[in-house]
C-alpha cells in the first residue's frame, strides 16, 4: 500500500507541484512521471493519477509532477524546451526522500515525452524511459501524416462516401482540404528551409540525439488512432538517422491496437500499466531488492 503525499518543490523561485506515491518495498527504482502541456488531472488525463496509482501498487515509489507554468504549478508557461531544471528537480526530490531509490524510470506523454527524451541522457540517475506517443510536430510532418493516416482511411470509409453521396460533406471543401494537405506535404522552398531550421533542426535532432546518446532502455508506446503518434511513426520511417537509431536493441516499441493520445478507454490504460510494469522488472529490477 503507498502514500500519497502532496509535494512543493522549488524551482528557480517557482512552486512546483506534484504528488509523491511512496512505498517501503525497498525497490531501488522510482518513476517519475512527467506532466507536460496545459493538461489537468481530471477528464482524460486522468490517466497521470491512475498510472502513478497502478505503479505504486506495483511497489515502486512514484512522482508525478506539473512542471512549471502548468497545471497546478506556479509559473509563465513554458515550451517543453526548457523544462531541464523542473525534471531534475524531481528527479533531487524522490533521492532525498528515499535512501533506498538509485535510479529512476521517466514516463511522459507527448511533448513531456519529447522532454525526457531531451534530458535523460545528460542524467545518470536516468535509468530507463517510458515515452508514450512522442511530439515531434512540423509543418511538412503534419501535412504528411495528415494524407497517411486520416484522408487514406476516410476514403476507404463507407460513412464518407454516403455523407459525400447525400450532401452532408461538400466536395469543394473537402477537395480544397486534401490540396492544401498535397501542397505542405511536398514542401516548397521557404516551408522547407522553415521546418529544416526551425522544427527538425531544433527540439527533433535533439530528441535523435537523445535516443542515440541514452545507455538505458526505452520504452515507446504508440497509440493506433492518434495522429501525434502517426507523426511520429513517420519519422522513424522516412528518416534514415530515426530508423538506425530506433532500430537499437535498447529500444522497444509497442503499437497499442484502438487506443487514443491519451489512453482515454480504462481497458487500454490498464493494459499499459501492466506492460511498464512487466517491462521495468525484466529491464531494470531484477536484480534491485
Amino acid at each position: 500500500m503507498s502514500a500519497e503525499i502532496p509535494v512543493v518543490l522549488s524551482c528557480a523561485g517557482d512552486n512546483v507541484i506534484g504528488i509523491y506515491h511512496a512505498t517501503d518495498t525497498g525497490l531501488h527504482t522510482a518513476f517519475v512521471i512527467v506532466v507536460g502541456g496545459p493538461q489537468y488531472r481530471v477528464g482524460s488525463h486522468r490517466q497521470f493519477v491512475l498510472m502513478a496509482r497502478s505503479l505504486a501498487d506495483s511497489g515502486s515509489s512514484v512522482l508525478r509532477f506539473d512542471y512549471r507554468g502548468m497545471g497546478d504549478s506556479a509559473g509563465a508557461p513554458r515550451s517543453f524546451e526548457d523544462v531541464d531544471d523542473d525534471i531534475r528537480n524531481a528527479i533531487d526530490y524522490v533521492f532525498s526522500v528515499n535512501a533506498d531509490i538509485d535510479q529512476v524510470i521517466l514516463i511522459g506523454l507527448c511533448d513531456a515525452a519529447s522532454a525526457c527524451l531531451m534530458y535523460s541522457s545528460n542524467d545518470p540517475r536516468v535509468a530507463g524511459q517510458v515515452l508514450l506517443n512522442p511530439w515531434v510536430r512540423s509543418i511538412q510532418g503534419h501535412a504528411k501524416s495528415y494524407l497517411r493516416h486520416y484522408y487514406l482511411q476516410r476514403f476507404v470509409q463507407k460513412s464518407f462516401w454516403k455523407k459525400l453521396l447525400t450532401g452532408k460533406v461538400s466536395v469543394f471543401k473537402s477537395a480544397a482540404e486534401f490540396l492544401g494537405s498535397v501542397r505542405q506535404a511536398r514542401g516548397s522552398g521557404d516551408l522547407d528551409a522553415f521546418v529544416t531550421s526551425e522544427s527538425r533542426g531544433s527540439f527533433v535532432s535533439r530528441m535523435l540525439l537523445g535516443v542515440m546518446k541514452f545507455r538505458g532502455p526505452l520504452l515507446f508506446l504508440i497509440s493506433e488512432r492518434d495522429l501525434t503518434a502517426g507523426e511520429f511513426t513517420d519519422l522513424c520511417k522516412d528518416d534514415p538517422a530515426w530508423r538506425s537509431a530506433m532500430n537499437d536493441e535498447s529500444v522497444e516499441t509497442v503499437v497499442l491496437d484502438g487506443a487514443d493520445h491519451t489512453l482515454s478507454s480504462r481497458e487500454q490504460l490498464d493494459y499499459v500499466n501492466s506492460y511498464i510494469v512487466n517491462w521495468t522488472r525484466k529491464k531494470l529490477l531484477s536484480n534491485n531488492r
